[in-house]
Order: structure tokens, then C-alpha cells, then sequence
């Protein structure tokens, strides 16, 4: 609360504070840590977003040929074989 008794000083983690600056709303559940309705600052611990993007985080299972001990909140750090990495993201080789 501030001084004046009127409005949210600081919002939790997991809140933003609103257009008005009087009270704070829950953050989308893709995020740990937000700054409004629509933009993650951080995102949740099952949930991944590109280092280069701003919006809502996506779940983990859209990370597809990923290899699952190479998931992380920056998106895809390995792929399973016949795949490579670009942009954070698992893409099918040519059959050559």
C-alpha cells in the first residue's frame, strides 16, 4: 500500500499493477513474473518463450522433437536426432 493509503506501491510476484495504479491482477498463468495482462517478464516453470520476445510464455509441448532434458524456459537447447536447432526450436533435417 502507499503512503496515501491509496493504491498498490509494489505488486507480488505473479500480479501486475493495473492502468489505474490502485490495485494489482493476477499475471496469465504462463508467467512467474509479468507486466500486464499480455507480457511476461518471466515465465512459469513448465512454460518456455524465445530470449528475443516479449508476450505470454507457451507450455513445454510445444516444443516438439526436443530432447525433454534439454526443455528450458528459453525454449529448446538439444534436439533428437533427424532434427536441428534454430530459434530455440527443434526443425526436421532433409532426408538427405
Amino acid at each position: 500500500m502507499m503512503s496515501s493509503n491509496k493504491g498498490c506501491f509494489k505488486c507480488q510476484d505473479g500480479y501486475y499493477k493495473t492502468s489505474s495504479g490502485l490495485e494489482c491482477d493476477e499475471c496469465d498463468e504462463s508467467c512467474e513474473t509479468c507486466l500486464n495482462a499480455n507480457e511476461c517478464i518471466d515465465c512459469n516453470e513448465t512454460y518456455w518463450r524465445k530470449p528475443e520476445t516479449s508476450g505470454l510464455c507457451q507450455p513445454f509441448e510445444t516444443l516438439t522433437n526436443c530432447k525433454e532434458e534439454n526443455i528450458t524456459k528459453q525454449g529448446c537447447k538439444e534436439c533428437e536426432d533427424g532434427y536441428y536447432l534454430f530459434d530455440h526450436e527443434c526443425h526436421g533435417c532433409n532426408e538427405n
